[in-house]
């Protein structure tokens, strides 16, 4: 089992951040939710967010484009890791606002 690390927001409206363990992502969406939290994000323990080119910092996805040869530029993993979570979410039950609301969140985190 691995651990995922989450950020949620409970039925009071207070965020929660933790960590859970669980197969796999899915599994980790579920027992957040288990919880009584609606998640906002969630993600394996280990750094999957790779920078482009841009010094090492961090980036949000939403000011990147795919393709081309500068420093806001996805790679093709990030455009892999960028759709697999938001097709998890979407298998959660998250409406498609909701979840690219909760991808929007997590990439304010990596915003340089």
């Amino acid at each position: 089992m691995a651990s995922f690390s989450y950020k949620a927001i409970s039925r009071q409206g207070q965020r929660k951040e933790g960590v859970v363990q669980a197969s796999n992502r899915k599994a980790a969406l579920d027992a957040v939710r288990k919880l009584g939290l609606s998640p906002l994000s969630v993600k394996e323990e280990k750094d999957n967010f790779s920078s482009s080119g841009n010094g090492g910092k961090k980036q949000s996805i939403w000011n990147m484009r795919v393709g081309g040869k500068d420093n806001n530029v996805m790679t093709n993993t990030e455009v892999l890791l960028f759709t697999s979570e938001l097709a998890d979410l979407l298998e959660s039950g998250m409406t498609l606002g909701q979840a690219l609301q909760s991808l929007a969140n997590q990439g304010d985190e990596y915003s340089a």
